[in-house]
């Protein structure tokens, strides 16, 4: 038994029934959700960069080259996704697997689990600082960052209506038929009837 894989299997399997419950209440699809990921990720990294020493001249000066590097990766994230749905929606009409959708599934696997490691381990040794929010928040971007890498691994959703679009729908359509009058039975009599009862 594959202890790596049933362990990715366990964590992909809640990773697809979170993009999967997104995609049907918002209508999103994975790489819309993997880039809003994307987004968010350095936004936390940065922050927690900024704050990482009670020293502003230390923190802003190896922070800013950070922000400006997390800030590239997520930009190459997002065009990486929108390469892959490209990729995807091919595939989907031909019925066949394309190898550079695998390849690029494999290499956010890869960097998923990267970042994973990262932010776990310095979650656990953020324990040990004086002040360790700023750690705290750049590890979160780091998580945040994993999971984006995660999302993009998973099946294509096709966008859909937000569910309160399909709820409205749904209702109109069942007022609309309500207010329909039914049809009345019309009592139709075929003439060879007509002329027998005629004769009595």
């Amino acid at each position: 038994m594959d202890v790596t894989k049933s362990i990715d299997d366990f964590v992909m399997y809640g990773v697809d029934k979170f993009v999967h419950a997104i995609n049907y209440t918002t209508g999103h699809t994975k790489k819309e959700i993997s880039n809003t990921l994307f987004k968010a990720a350095p936004v936390l990294e940065g922050s927690g960069m900024l704050y990482s020493s009670s020293n502003p001249v230390i923190s802003t000066a190896i922070g800013l080259p950070f922000c400006v590097l997390y800030l590239g990766w997520s930009h190459i994230a997002h065009l990486k996704n929108e390469t892959m749905e490209e990729l995807e929606l091919k595939a989907l009409e031909s019925e066949c697997k394309d190898m550079n959708v695998e390849k690029l599934k494999n290499d956010n696997k890869f960097y998923a689990y990267l970042f994973k490691g990262i932010g776990l381990f310095g979650y656990c040794s953020s324990f040990n600082f004086k002040e360790p929010e700023g750690y705290i928040v750049l590890m979160t971007g780091h998580l945040t960052r994993s999971l984006a890498h995660n999302v993009a691994r998973c099946d294509y959703y096709p966008p859909r209506k937000n569910v309160v679009k399909r709820a409205y729908e749904k209702l109109s359509e069942t007022i609309e038929e309500a207010l329909v009058p039914e049809p009345k039975p019309v009592p139709i009599m075929s003439p060879y009837l007509s002329n027998n009862f005629n004769n009595f």
